[in-house]
């Protein structure tokens, strides 16, 4: 299921506890490899944080091919005009990746792949904790 958000509704979405959230696109190879980390950190800590993979600008009927692809299970997001991307959370490219503890503060964000991205993110949600 896509979720239609913006950066009103998206403070919704958030605002309970641990939240990652992973800017990407289909076009983004790194993004793209991201994607099977996304999914075990979100079977990981299922109930735990709340994942979403927030598709920057791009159709939804594709978004939905590449979530089928993948088998991707966690919360997809789109951001169809980077309102979010660009008002909430600028950064100079994607994949994008924030951590947001139950405050709502940024404890720690990721811009770029890594192929250890599974470990770096468990550290990272681990850390925004406590």
């Amino acid at each position: 299921m896509l979720l239609q958000l913006n950066d009103t509704n998206f403070k919704e979405t958030i605002k309970n506890g641990i939240t990652v959230v992973d800017f990407w696109a289909q076009w983004c190879g790194p993004c793209i490899a991201n994607m099977p980390a996304m999914q075990a950190v979100s079977e990981r800590f299922d109930g735990d944080a709340v994942i979403v993979g927030m598709n920057v600008a791009e159709d939804p009927q594709r978004v939905q091919e590449v979530i089928a692809e993948k088998g991707t299970t966690y919360k997809i997001g789109l951001d169809e005009n980077a309102e979010i991307f660009s008002n909430l959370y600028p950064a100079a490219g994607i994949p994008y990746i924030v951590i947001i503890n139950g405050d709502g503060i940024i404890t720690e964000t990721f811009l770029g792949g890594r192929e250890n991205m599974f470990e770096i993110l468990e550290d990272a949600i681990m850390d925004a904790m406590g």
